[in-house]
């Protein structure tokens, strides 16, 4: 008598998501919006690290950072350094026997250098970019957690009781395999950027990233998609390749939607990934609103700080908004800017980026995130952008 199995998916609501404000994500998993400081750095900057680079656009994204042109280049070098040791990382773990056969055999060391890569890339990053570079770097990644979902790393912590999603066989042999089990173990993640030389074109890159823990005996393939949609704008999904359930899956989905001051987008992204006996299985999606903010300001007179530099000067500075419709959504209350051998302007236009989870929140802004403008002669107050009360 010939043996089968038949293999189909239990899907749980606990690990379908519809979110706007609130998530309803699976027990192991943390939720940026709601606990960034439980988001290991480590996560932080590999979501970072990939998303950028997949977006193709690194210089638009470390510009908006208030990055040196130099620290752009050297940062940008790095990243591609990065993500050419990495694909090759998971090329290696995906093409190794134990996870062609379906087992999470090598998952762990896999895991284990994965995160030493970042490390390293961490490492490159400082020694290449200027103090106030790294600076800016690493309290952008900070801030970036908001916008990030991470599940633990289970087969690395294996006295923890993670939740397992239960994939149910039939046997119609007594001798048939063990039932197939797995545990889900992926990372999500949305940035958004402006470009510094058309600054009403807004960027952003959604990118899923993980494996499947893996149990008794699975007969599937699992790939990845992604969709992320700015004002319906028919941006697709993006598919990656059928892969063993243990391989690391990691696909990304870039969009980007012309606007202007004041305009509200709203933005809709999904990742999911597919079993293919049985389809969706894990599926997060997510509504966000964004904003490009507009904000004139100028100089307070308080004292510059966190200068550096020394044939060329860079200090912080001081600001007060400069609007006619005070306060405005996005608050600056520092620039950076040249001070030697150039004087500063006295006056900056500031865009930036705003993010709400649903119309009834109030804007975020990273200021870090704010692509400025000098204005070197008197200029007048100007209406700036003021849909509702921003978070500084």
């Amino acid at each position: 008598m010939k043996k089968f199995m038949l293999c189909f998916c239990i899907l749980f609501s606990a690990i379908s998501v519809q979110a706007q404000h609130e998530h309803a994500l699976p027990p192991n998993t943390i939720d940026g919006s709601k606990n960034p400081e439980r988001i290991p750095d480590k996560t932080a900057y590999r979501l970072y690290f990939v998303s950028v680079a997949d977006s193709k656009h690194s210089d638009i994204y470390f510009k908006t950072l208030g990055l040196t042109a130099k620290d752009v280049l050297s940062a940008s070098n790095a990243l591609t350094n990065f993500k050419t040791q990495y694909d090759a990382l998971v090329t290696d773990y995906n093409n190794s026997a134990s996870t062609l056969n379906g087992t999470n055999g090598e998952t762990a060391s896999f895991l284990a250098k994965r995160d030493a890569l970042v490390d390293s890339t961490r490492a490159a990053f400082a020694k290449v970019l200027s103090t106030t570079g790294m600076t800016s770097l690493d309290s952008h990644v900070q801030s970036e957690k908001r916008h990030m979902q991470y599940s633990h790393d289970s087969i690395l912590t294996s006295s923890r009781k993670e939740p397992k999603l239960v994939l149910a066989a039939f046997h119609p042999h007594p001798q048939g395999p063990p039932p197939c089990g797995m545990t889900p173990v992926y990372d999500d993640y949305i940035n958004f950027s402006i470009d510094s030389a058309h600054p009403y074109t807004l960027y952003s890159t959604a990118v899923v990233e993980g494996y499947t823990q893996v149990s008794g005996y699975c007969a599937s393939l699992h790939h990845g998609a992604v969709w992320n949609n700015m004002d319906s704008d028919g941006n697709p999904f993006q598919y990656g390749s059928n892969v063993t359930p243990p391989s690391y899956i990691s696909v990304s989905n870039s969009d980007s939607e012309g606007g202007s001051p004041g305009q509200v987008f709203n933005n809709v992204y999904s990742v999911q990934i597919i079993c293919s006996t049985a389809g969706t299985f894990f599926n997060a999606s997510f509504s966000l609103q964004i904003e490009i903010a507009h904000t004139r300001v100028t100089e307070s007179g308080q004292p510059w700080t966190g200068c550096s530099g020394v044939s060329v000067v860079n200090c912080d500075i001081p600001v007060i908004t400069w609007c006619t419709n005070d306060p405005p959504d996005m608050n600056i209350t520092a620039v950076r800017s040249e001070v030697s051998p150039v004087p500063p302007p006295s006056f900056w236009d500031a865009f930036g980026i705003g993010i709400r989870f649903s119309p009834t929140d109030s804007w975020h802004f990273n200021n870090l995130s704010t692509y400025v403008i000098g204005i070197a002669s008197m200029s007048p107050r100007v209406a700036c952008t003021q849909s509702s009360a921003g978070i500084p």
